[in-house]
């Protein structure tokens, strides 16, 4: 306004006319007023990362992850792989997954830049599922020997055991570290003939806790994790129905049945976004789509007569970031598929099948 006044007082010691002093101060305050809102007009600089896999020999899976729809190969396909999760922190990009060779045991593994770093030896079965980077600690999540595990800059901390010989197979899904508390999610499969023997598992700093379980069905799995202001919200399913668990209170998301799942959550601002895929009722038969539940909300991602799947789910800048794929029937190939607010596009051509299983924007 310092400004504006000086130089109308310029203006007046000119005696420029009238008309023109308006149109220059409507031309100035045009001016001042899209300096102060630059950053809100200004397009966001987005960078948008995918983890996943494609056969791109036909027969090997390669694990991989994607930069604005630019590929970078994890593995040489020579052994089947899988890039599970990724994390972009400062100018670094940590991807965790697994490769097995045939007749040999899966290595749970972390990739930084491209760069492999074998979390397990290969003595035992392993893989790792999610990866999360807190003050300059990454912090990986899986199972080794069928347990589940984390590892804190490569060194591994077990969360079950065998000891009592109750369970088969437990794993963490998904973490996520709020105010230094390291939270886990996962499941745990008992070894009770007389039931599905899953059972949906949380982790707070390594206490474990069972979510709640709702169904006739004695079954219940956590697939992701995301904890604001103190609530710890978990995406997952019980029984065969897609829900959210709010502090261990659950929220059902779709109706029962076979292949429902929640796959994914994030939470932004008051907004709970969940991701998976249900199955419609069409005219031949019942078809899996892909899914986002907006605060409960359902809407249908992928085409209806396509088999669609939703895997992650990134909020930016209220900007909604979906991963998954469609199954291209004609190519019998699935094409990875990302949907910004809704609006779907390629990452994939087709050519070979491949996944998107997790998602980050920066």
């Amino acid at each position: 306004m310092i400004l504006l006044t000086n130089i109308f007082n310029i203006f007046n010691m000119k005696k420029i006319s009238k008309w023109i002093k308006t149109f220059v101060y409507l031309l100035l305050v045009e001016l001042v007023f899209f300096a102060c809102n630059a950053d809100e007009q200004l397009p966001a600089n987005e960078n948008v990362y995918v983890a996943g896999y494609t056969d791109m020999t036909d027969s090997t899976a390669i694990a991989a992850f994607w930069k604005n729809g630019e590929i970078q190969k994890l593995t040489d396909g020579n052994s089947w792989a899988q890039a599970r999760s990724i994390f972009v922190s400062g100018n670094d990009i940590y991807v965790a997954g697994f490769e097995r060779k045939v007749n040999e045991n899966s290595i749970a593994k972390l990739w930084k830049n491209g760069v492999e770093q074998c979390l397990t030896d290969g003595v035992n079965d392993a893989g790792a599922y999610s990866v999360f980077v807190f003050k300059n600690d990454v912090y990986v999540a899986g199972n080794e020997n069928m347990c589940a595990a984390i590892w804190k800059n490569g060194n591994i901390k077990y969360l079950s055991d065998d000891s009592n010989y109750t369970t088969i197979y437990t794993t963490i899904t998904s973490l996520f570290i709020s105010d230094d508390d390291v939270y886990a999610v996962g499941y745990e499969r008992e070894r009770n003939p007389q039931t599905y023997g899953l059972t949906a598992k949380l982790w707070k700093n390594g206490e474990l806790q069972n979510l709640v379980i709702d169904n006739d069905y004695n079954s219940s799995v956590a697939s992701s994790v995301y904890v604001k202001s103190n609530d710890v919200y978990v995406s997952g399913n019980d029984g065969f129905v897609p829900a959210l668990w709010k502090n261990g209170e659950i929220q059902h998301l779709a109706d029962d049945f076979w292949g429902n799942h929640a796959n994914s959550i994030f939470v932004y601002g008051k907004d709970v976004y969940v991701v998976g895929n249900q199955y419609e009722l069409l005219s031949w038969g019942r078809q899996s789509v892909a899914m986002l539940w907006k605060n409960g909300e359902p809407q249908i991602l992928s085409e209806i007569n396509k088999s669609g799947v939703a895997s992650s789910v990134y909020v930016n800048r209220k900007d909604v970031y979906v991963v998954g794929r469609e199954f291209d029937f004609s190519t019998q190939y699935g094409i990875i598929k990302i949907w910004k607010n809704g609006v779907s596009q390629n990452l994939t051509d087709g050519t070979f099948y491949a996944e998107g299983l997790s998602i980050f924007v920066k």
